[in-house]
């Protein structure tokens, strides 16, 4: 959508006749993140995330937030790119959050469930450890011969 965007930058699109009859307005922005430390769970997501407004029913906290970045880009103050671009980083983790908790992929089932979350985490905060099963089965509380079967069906889908 901005295909000619700087790293970082971000921006809103008015949909429709921005003067006379606007249909909506988009926050697009682009968060680069260091190949380099690239951590596995990053690579998983989609290159896209898009937020819808019926998603945000009951998401307070987004909700305020993407208000605000609109807020920032109709009126902006000192320094309003930082605060954008800092603002954005916030909105794609709740949206990241909001996208986990809501869809029916084996990832999405697996971040949510309490049982594999700390193994995931450990896994994706400490990739230059060589994790082993009976490790990770440790991590989650569970026996070796538990873990593996609920892992396995997680990520079969």
């Amino acid at each position: 959508m901005l295909p000619d965007r700087s790293p970082g930058a971000s921006g809103v699109l008015t949909l429709g006749d921005a003067t006379a009859n606007p249909v909506g307005r988009m926050l697009c922005a682009g968060l680069d993140y260091d190949p380099t430390a690239e951590q596995l769970l990053y690579r998983l997501l989609p290159d896209v995330l898009i937020v819808r407004a019926h998603q945000l029913a009951g998401q307070q906290l987004l909700q305020h937030l993407l208000a605000g970045i609109l807020d920032e880009s109709d009126s902006p103050g000192a320094g309003a790119e930082t605060v954008r671009l800092r603002a954005f980083e916030l909105a794609s983790v709740l949206g990241l959050r909001l996208a986990l908790a809501t869809t029916d992929t084996g990832l999405g089932r697996a971040i949510r469930n309490p049982r594999l979350a700390p193994a995931l985490v450990a896994i994706n905060t400490h990739f230059e450890q060589s994790w082993t099963v009976p490790t990770l089965a440790g991590l989650s509380g569970m026996s070796e011969s538990t873990f593996h079967p609920r892992v396995h069906r997680h990520g079969r889908h």
